[in-house]
């Protein structure tokens, strides 16, 4: 099963992407769920170093992309942090309609 996290810590500013696991869905290379768990993850992650070269953020972004554990944390700077907000919120939006279409792949823990 495929868990994503996405976290706000509203007192330092910082927005967080956790997805982990594998769907199972089918072969490795073959899994649908696994590919469009992974766009969404890796159109966060690139994102989050487009704003950084922008220089959006406070600090470098942390970005690690490993098979079946990944995560993107960033902290924007503070007239950024709308636009940052929204992009992992859209991601989000993409990640409810896995999880709504196949809940037996997918485990959503959204933004609270």
């Amino acid at each position: 099963m495929v868990k994503v996290i996405f976290n706000e810590d509203k007192e330092s500013k910082t927005i967080r992407l956790n997805v982990t696991g594998h769907a199972g869905q089918a072969e490795s290379g073959k899994d649908i769920i696994c590919a469009s768990a992974s766009i969404l993850l890796y159109t966060v992650a690139q994102y989050a170093m487009f704003a950084y070269e922008k220089h959006h953020l406070k600090k470098k972004p942390m970005v690690a992309l490993d098979d079946g554990n990944a995560e993107v944390i960033i902290t924007p700077k503070t007239e950024y942090y709308g636009e940052a907000l929204h992009t992992f919120f859209v991601a989000q939006i993409g990640y409810t309609l896995l999880a709504r279409n196949y809940p037996q792949f997918v485990e959503l823990t959204p933004f609270e």
